[in-house]
């Protein structure tokens, strides 16, 4: 008996070591440190900026055999969501349910909590970056490190010089930065904001409001109980309560509380994105903290009125303040092409496919008393190869929100997963050009090359599976021509549900407002002379007035300073004969790339 007693101590004892060795083991080999290969000065790509996008570019490159260089000013990685707080994933889906983006941002996601939650803690997420970075050995990464010059030859980047007083050279460079201040430096052009449709406004840019001791069984009962408009909330997020919109008074006069977005940790913080702030450069580091002093005044104001007048965020308190913005846009670059807000609504493919998005275009507001535009409820589109490859500069690839895409394609572009997904092409792409001595614009149009290199993203986990048959909305209605050049300039939205409302009854103020808007977008100089007169309809035209024949001549007579005299059958005319009317209006001032996919 006693012998018996013995050996099952034994047993367990024996059995609880190899446990414990076992995990001993699995520890060590998850948390030993991985032997950095020292390369020097000298690398094959060099990846400026510790985004989530740098990080999944310098890790693609060095998983595809070369050695890297991830150069970040900031003290760690992971950008907009580590420095922004911008914890809550907008993560692009199709139709069918597909995720588009994989490979290795679903990699970072899982060590987040992934896929069960789309809200992330931020020290777990800046952790988890920098543990995809130490796990490769052949990317060495400098922090705290900028860069203060590039030697250039001609259309070649030599080396860089930076802020350690070193100089370092790569073969391929990518700019993973938010604003292509990179390449911006090395003569890469853009247009910035909306310039590119006429208008001088940017996207307003965001301080993200972090939050303890909410009561979120209180939040959750908010939503379904239909407060403040009602929202949808689950354990770990919320969105809705649009009625904050118009029931807070704000403070600040440059700023607007919308909506809200609300993302719950694990440990309780919240995280509110919902603070827009207007007028400010993204590129000015002077306008960038004025208005993050302005968000703080602000957010202590709203939470004020959370503490009173919603359940759950009776003792709330603001837990830190974010030390950057979110900053929406600033850049867009000029590239081989540029995706336009067509190939989205279209879903369109490409020959050069190299990631796929599929987020709606959501623009945000650019002004106050402005709520922005979900132009389309985006199903799948393409992202080109050429639209990463700037004009100016031969080996250098800029894959960030900053890429090559229209402002209004990049409303859906420039989330962080898709970036992850282009951003991770671009390290394959670098390691591929390098390794078959080609220059990246000398790949352009090489079928062999695209092949090769969705390969080896499938390989890596990437999405990268056409869309299939698909009719895009409006695709066979005579009228679609002229719904494309208004939906190009943001004359229209065709909102979550991709619809104009074509049945519906046109206004007179409608109808005004937007020649108004054409003229100002394409016409500025044609707009100044007639301002008079728009001012003048704007005043005299009432908001609900039904549009008729006679009403349609007498304002367009009026905008144009001659006769017109359209007919119709209808006696209230709907957006179906009022749209085109107002496409050929604009047709002759549109530049046609805008508009063509194919002439680009």
């Amino acid at each position: 008996m006693k012998f018996k007693v013995i050996s099952l101590f034994l047993v367990v004892f024996i059995g609880i070591g190899v446990l414990a060795w076992t995990s001993s083991k699995e520890e060590t080999e998850e948390t030993a440190p991985i032997e950095k290969v020292d390369h020097g000065p000298d690398y094959d790509v060099v990846v400026i900026g510790g985004e989530p996008e740098g990080v999944a570019a310098a890790v693609s490159a060095a998983r595809n055999g070369s050695t890297v260089l991830l150069v970040e000013h900031r003290d760690g990685l992971g950008g907009l969501i580590t420095y922004g707080m911008l914890n809550y994933l907008d993560l692009p889906q199709n139709s069918k349910g597909d995720l588009t983006s994989l490979g290795i941002f679903k990699e970072w996601w899982k060590l987040v909590g992934g896929p069960d939650v789309t809200t992330v803690d931020i020290e777990q997420s800046k952790a988890a970056f920098l543990k995809l970075v130490e796990h490769e050995p052949n990317i060495n990464l400098l922090l705290n490190t900028s860069v203060e010059s590039i030697n250039m030859t001609d259309k070649n980047i030599d080396s860089i010089v930076l802020s350690n007083g070193q100089t370092y050279t790569g073969k391929q460079y990518i700019d993973t930065t938010a604003d292509a201040e990179f390449a911006a430096a090395a003569g890469v052009t853009y247009t910035t904001g909306q310039q590119d449709i006429g208008v001088d406004r940017k996207m307003a840019v965001t301080l993200m409001i972090h939050l303890k001791d909410v009561d979120w069984k209180q939040v959750k009962k908010a939503g379904k109980d239909g407060l403040f408009g009602g929202a949808e909330v689950t354990d770990r997020a919320a969105w809705g309560f649009s009625e904050v919109l118009h029931d807070y008074q704000e403070q600040e006069e440059n700023t607007q509380v919308r909506g809200l977005n609300v993302g719950r940790t694990e440990n309780g913080d919240v995280f509110i994105n919902a603070l827009q702030i207007f007028y400010v450069d993204g590129l000015s580091e002077e306008q960038k903290t004025a208005a993050i002093e302005e968000g703080k005044r602000e957010s202590d104001a709203f939470v004020a009125w959370l503490q009173q007048n919603f359940p759950g965020f009776e003792n709330a308190k603001i837990a830190s303040y974010p030390t950057e913005l979110y900053v929406r846009e600033t850049r867009h670059i000029n590239a081989l092409y540029r995706l336009t807000i067509a190939d989205v609504w279209e879903s369109t493919d490409k020959a050069d496919t190299i990631a796929y998005g599929s987020y709606p275009v959501d623009v945000q507001a650019m002004e106050k008393g402005n709520f922005g535009n979900v132009i389309t409820e985006a199903n799948q589109y393409a992202i080109p190869y050429r639209s990463i490859l700037p004009l100016e500069v031969d080996n250098l690839m800029v894959a960030s929100k900053a890429s090559g895409y229209d402002s209004l394609a990049a409303g859906s572009a420039r989330i962080i997963p898709t970036g992850m997904a282009v951003a991770e092409a671009a390290g394959v792409i670098a390691n591929y050009a390098i390794d078959n001595e080609k220059a990246l614009k000398e790949l352009v149009g090489d079928e062999s090359f695209i092949k090769s290199i969705q390969k080896t993203l499938k390989d890596q986990g990437a999405y990268l599976k056409p869309l299939g048959k698909y009719k895009f909305p409006y695709e066979d209605d005579p009228i679609y021509p002229s719904l494309k050049i208004l939906y190009s300039y943001e004359m229209i939205a065709g909102g979550y549900n991709n619809d104009f409302g074509l049945e519906k009854p046109f206004r007179d103020l409608s109808f005004a407002r937007l020649m108004k808007n054409g003229y100002q977008k394409l016409i500025p100089d044609v707009y100044e002379e007639k301002k008079a007169i728009f001012d003048q309809l704007e005043v005299e035209l009432a908001a609900n007035e039904p549009m008729t024949a006679d009403s349609l001549n007498r304002i367009l007579s009026a905008i144009k300073e001659e006769p017109v005299n359209f007919e119709f059958k209808a006696k209230e005319l709907t957006g179906r004969e009022v749209y085109p009317i107002i496409a050929d209006e604009m047709k002759p001032y549109i530049a046609e790339y805008k508009i063509n996919n194919e002439q680009q």
